[in-house]
């Protein structure tokens, strides 16, 4: 069956997609999922940003004018907070036995969520659910978890957490998928969805992954029947009722890969492969239309409370973008900072956007990285 191909797509990438999380751009769930900015209309100030990071690095969200970024040091892992204006950092308490941590995030309340995996001393590996506090500026162990895939898709709705977390049976070929939710005022977690998989004989229900949008949510599943598998979306309303059923025909072929990420932005959908092939989808009542098919892009989300009908996407490794209207689709621009970057990644809230580039001398090689914040005076 193919869920049960995807599941051990999942256990056999993970390695590989965690390396997509630190070369590229980290995927970043906010509640709102909303990039108040337009390159063309906004009053603009460009500040060149003196941040220089050694090592392996990723840049994992924007608070504000807060960089919070995380490095990799042999076995240890340590993330960071850095003011754009003060030109300070705040150092969290280090993390470690490190294993891995997967590219989702989510930022409910006014804290940041993220799962990171360690390495025990009994050769066991210990899922972890982490919080920034950005009030009390703190990093904060919440809880423990000891799924068997240690991938996590996160989301958010009801101002609550939500998490996929998949159980594979020792032995069998069967298992579990659930979302479960978590409160961040009580810290207390309950499962609001579950299903069971028999894969031997193509018999029930898989959670692929999970996004949220306008209060609903919309789940990535795959269905076992009669021995034959098909994919569909799923969507439940904010009491977790299932409303609506979406195919996925249109965007089969993406679908039916390893993903590395996985989201719904208003009436649209992005979905991208762990092999970095991208599609843009309009939601358009039941069914899907695809709006653009590209290699290496991905979403600058954003932390934000204010509704936007924008969204900007990134083309790595080159000056691209694409600024997705609702009313008026989809339309390109190009970031002119310095002649010789060309872009890593993009964070953006409703204050601003982050460039990272990397510079790319006469023989196309990556060379040193420069930051740029475009203050946003919209």
């Amino acid at each position: 069956m193919k869920a049960k191909n995807k599941v051990l797509c999942f256990l056999l990438f993970f390695l590989a997609i965690m390396i997509v999380c630190f070369v590229a751009f980290r995927t970043i769930y906010d509640k709102n999922f909303n990039v108040a900015y337009d390159f063309e209309s906004t009053e603009e100030e460009i500040i060149r940003v003196p941040l220089e990071i050694d090592g392996l690095h990723s840049f994992v969200y924007l608070y504000n004018e807060d960089i919070i970024y995380q490095t990799i040091e042999e076995t240890t892992t340590t993330f960071y907070r850095y003011n754009i204006q003060t030109d300070t950092v705040k150092r969290y308490e280090p993390i470690a036995n490190y294993f891995m941590n997967g590219k989702s995030t989510a930022f409910v309340g006014n804290e940041l969520f993220f799962y990171v995996t360690v390495l025990q001393k009994s050769g066991e590996l210990e899922n972890r659910l982490y919080s920034i506090d950005f009030d009390r500026d703190t990093l904060e162990l919440v809880l423990t978890d000891s799924s068997s895939v240690h991938i996590f898709p996160m989301t958010a709705i009801n101002n609550d957490l939500l998490s996929l977390r998949t159980n594979i049976e020792n032995g069998k070929s069967a298992g579990t998928t659930d979302v479960v939710s978590f409160e961040p005022d009580t810290r207390q977690e309950q499962e609001v969805i579950s299903n069971y998989i028999d894969y031997q004989n193509t018999s029930g229900k898989v959670m692929i992954n999970i996004s949220s949008s306008n209060d609903k949510l919309y789940v990535l599943t795959e269905i076992g029947e009669s021995g034959n598998a098909y994919s569909v979306i799923e969507v439940f309303d904010a009491q977790y009722k299932l409303i609506e059923t979406i195919p996925v025909t249109a965007i089969e072929n993406y679908v039916n890969q390893p993903l590395s990420d996985f989201r719904v932005i208003g009436d649209y959908l992005f979905i991208n492969t762990a092999s970095n092939n991208a599609v843009i989808a309009k939601i358009i009542g039941n069914q899907l239309e695809v709006v653009l098919e590209e290699t290496q892009i991905d979403l600058a989300t954003c932390q934000s409370s204010e509704k936007s009908d924008r969204y900007i996407f990134f083309k790595r490794q080159t000056n691209m973008c694409y600024l997705l209207d609702e009313t008026l689709g989809l339309s390109t621009t190009t970031l002119e900072l310095d002649e010789s970057g060309v872009i890593r990644c993009l964070l953006a809230n409703k204050n601003g956007v982050l460039v990272v580039l990397n510079n790319v001398d006469k023989q196309g090689n990556l060379n040193s990285e420069v930051i740029y914040y475009i203050h946003c005076n919209a």
